[in-house]
């Protein structure tokens, strides 16, 4: 079975390559590696870089993958547990405590983002509040966070200690568990010089994204707002339909049937070829101005959607460079694995897509962790509405104090195009 994911996720097809004579002979992983080589024959976009091994010399499909990318530039390619795949994909949900973690330059810890279902939420926390320590460890700049958070299973617990943004402490035990995720983490409307601004933090497209994003564009449609600011900083991909969804959301008004997006795949595989449209939606607004805030976790479905408004539509960016993925998957499911290999990569209408080095922004404005999404005074944000006020940024601009980010989640940079 095949799945077809962009730029982070994956989308399942068909089954590849299998005899009925060779799964009697081979064990379950043995005949896994057989089906993983044989794909990344046919179907991988540098299928030509593949070497020449033997698939049964390697423990594992997650053992051979690594031995098949062509190293130079794909960084993405991977093997995930079939059960695994389908909580992220399918059910929007991870095993975790539910917030983000980054580090800024000073060596201080921060929560970055939370979800509304982890039960740090109710407690009050958010973006900003410090973790000063994890147990009885005190955080520093050469703290390893990673061992201290614990293996990604549930029923691991860890007791936190925080410092408020108004100076008080507070400590709790959270414990790892299924963290369904919301994936338009905030959203407001702000009036500032007769512009009505719309904004929102949206982390990951995943497949309840539309249903968010119908609900969020409701809001700003209703509220009348002529300016957009998206904030895609921790965003590194997922479906290409919900990236599509959104795009039509941004630009049906004025872009209907113009051409956001082309993939293309190598030359054994040509005729599965595709232009994607734009296409008005019920909610689709007509904005005079979009700003985009990125930063290095900025990658796949996030660059895609950036990359196909360009041409069409005045788009700004703030922030720093994105990660550098113009290429997508499409996922194989064999047996309890899924395979994502590269298997083409998207240009805008104007044929730009080799962007590996990233997107650059136009201004650089360093991640404000010490201050919640939506506060008027966090860099980013600041900047970008600076932009949409007098048309350049003057403040906060450059790289300072970045941060680290420590995802509480599955992340592997995928675009999804859809099941």
């Amino acid at each position: 079975m095949r799945f077809r994911l962009l730029f982070g996720f994956v989308l399942l097809s068909v089954l590849l390559f299998t005899s009925c004579e060779l799964e009697e002979v081979l064990d379950a992983d043995s005949s896994a590696n057989v089906q993983l080589y044989n794909l990344m024959k046919e179907e991988y976009l540098w299928y030509d870089k593949v070497p020449d091994v033997d698939p049964l010399s390697y423990s594992s499909p997650y053992k051979l993958m690594p031995h098949l990318r062509y190293d130079q530039i794909d960084k993405w390619s991977f093997v995930m547990g079939l059960d695994e795949y389908n909580m992220l994909m399918e059910n929007s949900s991870y095993v975790g405590y539910g917030f983000g973690i980054a580090r800024n330059s000073y060596g201080e810890f921060y929560v970055s983002l939370i979800f509304k279902n982890s039960s740090a939420y109710p407690d009050g926390i958010r973006r900003g509040w410090q973790i000063t320590h994890i147990n009885d460890t005190k955080l520093s700049s050469s703290t390893n966070i990673n061992s201290l958070l614990g293996d990604n299973k549930a029923g691991v617990s860890n007791k936190f200690t925080f410092k408020k943004p108004n100076g008080e402490t507070f400590s709790n035990v959270y414990v790892k568990r299924d963290i369904v995720m919301n994936t338009v983490v905030y959203d407001n409307i702000y009036t500032i010089d007769n512009n009505k601004i719309g904004y929102f933090v949206f982390h990951e497209f995943l497949k309840q994204s539309e249903s968010e994003l119908e609900e969020v564009f409701v809001k700003f449609k209703s509220a009348g707002i002529t300016s957009l600011i998206v904030d895609l900083r921790y965003n590194g991909g997922g479906s290409l339909a919900v990236a599509e969804k959104l795009a039509n959301l941004i630009a049906g008004v004025n872009h209907s049937e113009k051409i956001f997006g082309k993939l293309m795949h190598n030359d054994k595989n040509s005729d599965k070829d595709y232009e994607i449209k734009i296409n008005k939606d019920i909610n689709s607004i007509n904005l005079e101005k979009v700003v985009f805030i990125t930063s290095e976790s900025s990658a796949s479905a996030s660059e895609v959607l950036i990359n196909g408004l360009k041409p069409l539509m005045p788009v700004t960016l703030v922030g720093e460079k994105t990660h550098g993925k113009p290429v997508g998957m499409y996922v194989y499911q064999f047996e309890n694995y899924v395979f994502a290999p590269i298997s083409f990569k998207m240009t805008n209408k104007d044929g730009m897509g080799d962007f590996f080095s990233g997107l650059p922004v136009n201004y650089e404005v360093y991640d404000n962790i010490e201050r919640d999404f939506g506060d008027l005074d966090e860099a980013r944000l600041k900047a970008a509405i600076e932009y949409i006020r007098t048309g350049s940024v003057v403040s906060g601009r450059g790289i300072k104090r970045n941060c680290m980010y420590y995802p509480d989640y599955i992340g592997v940079n995928m675009m999804v195009i859809g099941k």
